[in-house]
């Protein structure tokens, strides 16, 4: 999956390449304090790539082949090998090899190896594989397996990983913990819950919690419904074993000018034999005339279904609180259990159905 991303593992290859432009091939030494402005500027000189040091201080630009203990420069790190314990700059830290402790620069850490512990950083991190935890304002590259938890402010990417949490998308060919993305999961197998604010894409996923759930292993099914108020739409269910979204587009024809409706929820399966399924469905359906108001219906409804080949037909009861702004949908329903006005809005509590069939993908 991280196979798409050229440019940031074109960053990675860069930054692999500066933390190796430092190789010396003189004997390593070791420092207790390295204390420096930019190399090679410091108290370790020109051969600053042939020391390990326990405490490393620098203004602008710090130059080693190990780190121990400490090590924090103004802008930048470069570490030849590997890192212990803190490594913080104010833009960028480099360290060829491995790396355990925490990780912390205002524009990204780079690092070669294996990475233990914390990276943060404010726009990226870039290591071969982790295990800890992984923050980024923008992006986490992770090319092989992260053995804990990425967080990001837009992109997650790893081969196998924990939990991913991003503000827009998250790629991996493995998740055994979940993934959460504000737009768009897409995974290889799922053990865990996709939760995405549009879709999920994955090869496995019992539990997608999205609109549209496209799961290669899973069930996708076309439709058309009706409910108590004559809202008639198409609508497309998708989803795992068990969870599935629900996205739909229709009119209402029953009131005195034809309303557009939009549905949009999540639903839940129990196999009952294998032929009938009971499903419980939480949905948002509203109703505009694009002009004055809306109606909005919030419904929960459990119904059980008939599946014969790919063919499907399902019915059953739900409740209703139905939401209208300035009249639009007013009368559409009579058997109100509960009715408020409070201008411009109006509130109801009805009992309602929904029926339908669809056609399994």
């Amino acid at each position: 999956m991280t196979s798409k991303f050229p440019v940031l593992l074109a960053a990675f290859l860069c930054c692999n390449i500066l933390s190796k432009a430092q190789t010396d091939t003189q004997q390593t030494q070791n420092s207790n304090v390295h204390i420096g402005l930019v190399y090679p500027l410091s108290t370790n000189g020109f051969r600053a790539a042939t020391y390990t040091n326990l405490f490393s201080a620098h203004a602008l630009i710090g130059v080693s082949k190990n780190e121990r203990a400490f090590c924090a420069a103004g802008f930048g790190n470069i570490v030849k090998d590997s890192a212990k314990g803190l490594v913080a700059a104010g833009f960028f830290n480099v360290i060829g090899h491995g790396a355990s402790g925490m990780q912390a620069a205002g524009f990204i850490n780079c690092i070669g190896g294996k990475a233990t512990g914390m990276q943060a950083a404010g726009f990226t991190n870039i290591t071969d594989s982790a295990t800890g935890a992984q923050f980024a304002g923008f992006v986490n590259v992770n090319r092989h397996n992260i053995d804990g938890f990425q967080a990001a402010g837009f992109i997650n990417t790893a081969k196998k990983v924990n939990t991913q949490i991003a503000g827009f998308v998250n790629v991996a060919d493995s998740v055994s913990g979940s993934q959460v993305a504000g737009f768009i999961n897409v995974a290889g197998k799922v053990k865990g819950v996709q939760i995405a604010g549009f879709i999920n894409v994955a090869d496995s996923s019992d539990y997608p919690i999205g609109l549209i759930n496209i799961i290669k292993k899973g069930q996708k099914a076309i439709g058309i419904t009706i409910d108590e108020t004559g809202t008639t739409l198409a609508a497309f269910r998708s989803g795992g074993k068990v969870l599935y979204g629900i996205v739909g587009a229709g009119f209402n024809f029953n009131y005195n000018s034809n309303l557009f409706a939009m549905q949009a929820g999540l639903g839940a399966h129990l196999p009952l034999s294998k032929y009938i399924t009971l499903s419980g469905e939480l949905s948002v359906t509203s109703l505009t005339d694009f002009w004055w108001g809306s109606y909005m219906n919030s419904a929960i409804r459990i119904m059980p279904s008939i599946k014969i080949r790919k063919v499907e037909a399902f019915a059953g009861p739900s409740i209703n609180y139905a939401n209208t702004t300035h009249g639009v949908g007013t009368g559409i329903i009579n058997n109100t259990l509960w009715h408020e006005q409070i201008f411009p809005r109006t509130h109801d509590l009805h009992i309602g159905f929904l029926a339908g069939v669809q056609y399994h993908l």
